[in-house]
Formats: structure tokens, sequence, C-alpha cells
């Protein structure tokens, strides 16, 4: 990156980002010359230290804050495992890790906790991790007053105590066999307490392998290499520089010439183009991602389970992930459970793209015809606009009519989002059956993006959380992929692979997370040049 550049970008508020976005638009992805082709990662000699990666994230809002409770974007993912501890981590194989905790271990009816938290570990501002911070951390998404997207994972926690020096102890009112995955969620950072039962925040310290230096929302995160970090087998890089830059050409040519050494979010259409450029490896990671379009099932029509059915037989499933995702992904079934989880049930009848099944749900509703209006920007995922188009084409053989409501990129997620009655949404998945049921499908869960309740649902899914044998677990699991598929608000037509694009000179390890984009958004500490 040039030194201009860097003081574009250093510079606060619209016009950094518009000299940013202007000069990447310059460079003409046609400049490249690539064609079809995806290129795969050769295994790389031991991690080295040193230098500066840029990322230009397809993510980001002038809204952001270092609010644990706030998170919700790509963005707000990846700062915080960059610069935050966190008791548990899920590894590039999909298992639990340690972190701040040590070890942990439970009661036979997982309903005692015991985590050993480790010793030795400070803060980017010199002060010691205690007991204190992580009980003061976890409490802050817990009780009636939070308003952390957080406290659904948290809710079943019924005390916190110390035990000695170095153990915390959770109850909970029923027993969770999975209950060490909650502390990786990216929601779920160790921050400082602050000595009167909350914790602070608003520095940015964290004890994680880097330091966080300039936070401007919308725009760019900087950071460098915590040389105290306790895991000195992570953190290559000595600075990282996070830019959020939501045009995709600006996004895509940033990175053909060089200004940048990561994107996320790629154009579908054109990455076989992109991956024949010698200088760029293109990554498509099958995983929990799905694109959807939530439909508001507390306002009318879409209150009617009829109606809600008759949009999820109006959709071409095989057409989008066709024409959308160019075949970097595979066809959804209106529930969040896919192959990548381990009680994914794949005998589960498939709904059909089928007009006429359709129609006879909206007769059952008493409607001769439906109009409803979908919004859609390209922030929710890339291609949602196009996406939201073709269901637009398709439902008009069922005499569904959609009108397309294109809204901008910037503030999608906080003023289109969980406000309008039908809108596209991806989700990055969780780790879990009961992390992504407990955020996103639970009666009254602030991310219930499609404000749906189920009690039979929500019933299974505090016993199945509780359940230690195995194929009643999956039996559970399994009638509650049904339900919502059946019963729920939410149109998944398709699951999406995790495609992003690096530089040739980025080195990684020989595996890549799949649990969220981008190797887990764990790339900060994964990676390092070659």
């Amino acid at each position: 990156m040039t030194e201009s550049h860097k003081m574009r970008l250093l510079r606060s508020g619209a016009t950094t980002r518009r000299g940013f976005l202007q000069a990447s638009a310059a460079t003409g992805i046609a400049a490249a010359g690539f064609s079809a082709g995806l290129f795969p990662r050769a295994a790389h000699a031991a991690p080295k230290r040193g230098g500066t990666i840029r990322h230009a994230k397809g993510h980001g809002n002038t809204t952001d804050t270092l609010n644990p409770a706030t998170w919700t974007n790509g963005f707000t993912v990846a700062l915080p495992f960059g610069m935050h501890g966190y008791l548990a981590s899920v590894g590039t194989d999909g298992s639990l890790q340690p972190e701040l905790a040590e070890s942990w271990e439970a009661t036979p009816d997982a309903k005692i906790w015991r985590f050993k938290i480790r010793k030795g570990v400070t803060y980017h501002s010199g002060k010691p991790l205690t007991q204190d911070d992580v009980i003061d951390a976890v409490n802050f998404h817990r009780g009636e007053a939070s308003t952390s997207v957080a406290k659904p994972l948290v809710s079943s926690i019924v005390n916190i105590s110390k035990d000695g020096e170095d153990i915390v102890v959770f109850e909970l009112e029923a027993g969770s066999a999975d209950f060490p995955f909650v502390f990786t969620d990216y929601h779920m950072a160790i921050c400082p307490s602050d000595g009167n039962g909350g914790i602070d925040w608003r520095s940015g310290d964290g004890c994680g392998a880097y330091k966080l230096v300039n936070f401007d929302p919308g725009v760019i995160a900087q950071l460098e290499r915590n040389t105290n970090d306790w895991n000195q087998n992570r953190g290559w890089f000595d600075a990282v520089e996070m830019l959020s830059v939501l045009d995709l050409n600006a996004r895509t040519t940033a990175l053909v010439s060089g200004d940048v050494d990561v994107i996320d979010k790629l154009d579908l259409k054109t990455v076989g183009l992109l991956g024949r450029n010698p200088n760029i490896s293109i990554q498509s990671i099958a995983g929990p991602q799905y694109y959807s379009f939530a439909a508001l099932t507390d306002s009318a029509p879409l209150n009617d389970v009829n109606v809600r059915m008759a949009l999820k037989h109006a959709i071409d499933r095989q057409e989008l992930v066709e024409k959308i995702l160019f075949g970097h992904g595979t066809v959804g079934n209106d529930q969040p459970i896919g192959p990548s989880y381990r009680f994914y049930n794949a005998d589960q009848t498939q709904t059909p793209f089928d007009p006429d099944k359709a129609k006879f749900y909206l007769k059952e509703a008493g409607l001769d015809s439906l109009e409803v209006t979908l919004s859609a920007a390209d922030a929710a995922f890339p291609g949602a606009v196009e996406a939201a188009v073709l269901y637009q084409n398709s439902a008009a053989k069922a005499g569904i009519k959609i009108n397309v409501n294109r809204v901008p990129n910037d503030g999608y997620w906080s003023d289109v989002w969980l406000k309008h009655p039908f809108s596209a949404v991806y989700w990055g998945g969780r780790p879990t059956e009961d992390q992504i049921f407990t955020t996103a499908y639970q009666s009254g869960a602030a991310w219930n993006d499609s404000k749906w309740s189920n009690s039979r649902f929500d019933e299974l899914l505090v016993s199945a959380r509780a359940e230690l044998d195995e194929a009643k677990r999956r039996n559970m699991y399994y009638e509650m992929q049904q339900i919502i598929s059946q019963d729920g608000g939410t149109v998944l037509p398709m699951f999406a692979n995790f495609v992003f694009a690096t530089g040739a000179k980025l080195a990684k390890p020989d595996q890549y997370a799949s649990n969220f984009d981008v190797d887990g958004e764990r790339w900060m500490e994964r990676w390092w040049f070659a």
C-alpha cells in the first residue's frame, strides 16, 4: 500500500472511505486478465513474524461499537477475536480448544461446570486476568437488565462462583452437554472487570494476540501485536489493518492492485476469473453459513403458517444455488442445520419449488393471491438483490407478487434487519445445533429474526440441551429441524460456502476452520506472511 493510500485510510469519516473506494475502483478488475479456476493453497513452512496484514471486509457500520452486547457483523466478529481473550475457541477441525480456561470438567448430569482459569495472563494494559474478570464478563450478558444479543446463550446459568484461586464454577438450571461451546461465541469476550460488577469495554483493553490502536467505526480498525501474549504460537503479524469496504468492486480491485491482502464476500459471478490471477488464491469452504429471507411472523399476512408455506414452495432453490452461489453451496430446506452439523437430518423431506402447492396453501389461508415486499441489499449477502428478483420471478408463477425493495447497504443491519416484515439475511452459523437454535429461533431471542415462537420447539430445545443419550438427543434435533422447516418464518433456500481470497504472499496452517467465514475469523492470529 502506498503512503498516500495509507494516509487516506488513517483519516476519519466518510471522506476516508470514499478516497479508498475511488482509488480501488480506478484499478479496474479487467486489468488483471484472469479466467476460470480455483487454486488450492500449498502447505507452507513454519510461521514467522513480521509485516502488516490488510483485510478489506464487506462488513462494518458507522454505528459499530466495542460493546460485546452489540456485535452483529463480520467486522465485529473478527475484531474481538483478534484483540480479546476467550475461555475457549473452535479449532480448525471444529473441535473445542482451551484458551483462557486451560481445562474444564462437569458433574455427570452436566449441570455444574468447573473451569480452571489460566494463570499468568495479562491484559494489554498489564492488568492480570482474574476470576472476577471472567465472572463479570459472563454476567454482562445475563440478567433482566441485559440487552445483549448473547443473553439466550447464558440464560441457563443460575449461579457463578469462585473456588480457590483459579476455578470459576457455573451452575446451570439443567444439564448442557455442549456448555463450553457457549464461550466460543464472539460476544463472550473476557473484558476487564470495572470493579463494580460490570466490564470495561470502552477502553478496548483485551488479552488477545493484538492490541487495538485505532477504531473508526465503518472505516478502519488498526491493531499491533501483543508482544506479551500468553500464547506465543499465534499473532504472527506486526500489525493489522482491517478496512470496512462495502463496495464489492472496490474490495476486489483493492486485492488485485495489492492494496490489501485479503477480501471476503466475493462476487461469485467472477470468482473463477479472479482465481486465474497467479497472485491470488481463492478459498471455498463448506460450512454452516446460510442465506435466507426472514418473514416476521408477528405481522399479517406472514403470521399465517399457510402463507409462509406458500412462500416456501414459491422459491426455486436450485436456481439460486446455480445463479447466486455459482455452485459454491447447496440447497437449503428452511431450517439452519446443514450437512456440516453433527445432528443434521439428511433424510428430511425436501420442500420443492411447486407453484401449484404454493397456490394450495394460499387457498388454505383464504387467499387467491398474495402481495408482499421483500427488502434486500448486498450487505445482506453477495447477490441478495438479484436473489430477491429471482424469487420475485418464481413466486409470480404461484400468484404471489413480491415487490423487491432495494435498500442501502450502509445501516442495513440497524435499519432493515429485524424491522422490515420480509428481508434478506445471512447467518454465519454456529458450532453447535443448540447455539444456532438458541440464538436465532428460540422464542423471544433478540436475534430471532422472524419473531417466530413455537412452544414444542422451545420445549425440545431445553430437553435436547440436557440430554446426554446420543440417540435420544439426535431424535430431538431431527424433530426440531422438521418443526422449523414446516412452521418457521425463515425461507432458507441455500447454504453458502465461505468464499474468500488472499494474496499469494500470505501463508496459513494446513486447514481452514469452517465455523465462521475467513478461517473462523481467526485469521489475525493464525496466518503469516510467507
